[in-house]
């Protein structure tokens, strides 16, 4: 969540991303943050519990 100006609150997506030289060594952080808007987030929670029953019935017939 970020609050807007007026005080509201936002929901975002946050990417945060490790700048590192060739040899490993972090040198700094870049972020990417967008609006998510609230019906986008409603359908992702609608289908996460299908997709978990979906991969546990897959899990289950690799067995048989």
């Amino acid at each position: 969540m970020r609050a807007t100006q007026g005080g509201g609150r936002v929901g975002i997506s946050l990417r945060v991303f490790a700048r590192s030289r060739h040899y490993g060594h972090v040198i700094g952080a870049s972020k990417v943050a967008r609006h998510v808007p609230a019906v986008k987030r409603g359908e992702r929670v609608l289908a996460e519990p299908h997709w978990r029953s979906e991969a546990a019935l897959q899990a289950g017939e690799v067995g048989t």
